[in-house]
């Protein structure tokens, strides 16, 4: 008798594959299935249109050629819209792509729903300075980088503290801390000279519908009423980078 997985087996096995664990994931199994079937041929097509829309966004960011890999990005991450783990170093790629065109707000937002696909991870039991940094730490430096450049210095550490949690011999992390910590403690009014424009990471010619969005993006992530079963330290510094957001829009509302 014998004990091969009829096609339909192999082929959804390899689409569960790709939804719950990825690309890598979804190659092994299409590569494992007992028996050939045109559907598993489309897949493989699939993923590897997916991993080279990544892989080409990837260079064109290592070039400098930013709108081109923002849009390659956005391609592979409609191709990955159905695998979370496909779609976690997508918005790692993208929010560093829009973090080098000075993007900081959007690439804030993208690292946002980047960790709400993922959960919490434990730091490594043998920690080691070697071991590869997860999705998770990856998104939490480049969130805590966009906050550095806004001048959010509070959120900095925080994200910082909490990449170094998952990887406590991680060198990025330990920098983030130690740099964001120093800027605070030369802050003694975090919004005393706080110029608006790099509070709201919007360009000086930005016009009042791009500080209007670029605040309310600021405010879905930081408004009191979004704070609700935070701890007291986090809601804290939450609060006061609204503070600073609000104070910079009621600044440039009132520019003309």
């Amino acid at each position: 008798m014998s004990t091969e997985a009829p096609p339909d087996l192999a082929y959804w096995g390899s689409v569960v594959a790709f939804r719950t664990r990825g690309v890598p994931a979804a190659r092994l199994a299409a590569a494992e299935a007992p028996s050939p079937d045109p559907r598993l041929k489309e897949l493989e097509a699939y993923v590897g249109l997916l991993e080279s829309c990544q892989t080409q966004a990837q260079r064109l960011l290592d070039a400098g050629s930013l709108a081109e890999a923002i849009e390659r990005c956005g391609e592979a991450l409609c191709l990955a819209s159905e695998s979370p783990p496909a779609l976690l170093p997508l918005h790692t790629l993208l929010a560093a792509c829009l973090g080098r065109e000075g993007r900081h707000v959007e690439a804030l937002a993208v690292c946002d729903r980047g960790l709400a696909l993922v959960q919490p991870e434990r730091a490594a039991a043998t920690p080691s300075a070697a071991s590869a940094p997860t999705e998770r730490e990856r998104l939490l430096l480049r969130r805590a980088g966009s906050f550095t450049a806004l001048g959010q210095h509070a959120m900095a550490l925080s994200d910082y503290r909490s990449a170094a949690a998952l990887r406590p011999m991680s060198t990025a992390a330990a920098a983030g801390v130690r740099g964001a910590w120093e800027a605070l403690q030369e802050a003694t009014d975090p919004t005393a000279g706080a110029d608006p424009y790099q509070a709201l990471g919007v360009d000086r010619s930005a016009s009042d519908a791009e500080v209007r969005r670029a605040f309310h993006a600021v405010a879905l992530r930081c408004h009191p009423d979004k704070l609700e079963g935070l701890p007291p330290p986090e809601r804290a510094r939450a609060e006061a980078a609204f503070s600073v957001a609000r104070e910079a829009y009621e600044q440039l509302r009132d520019r003309g």
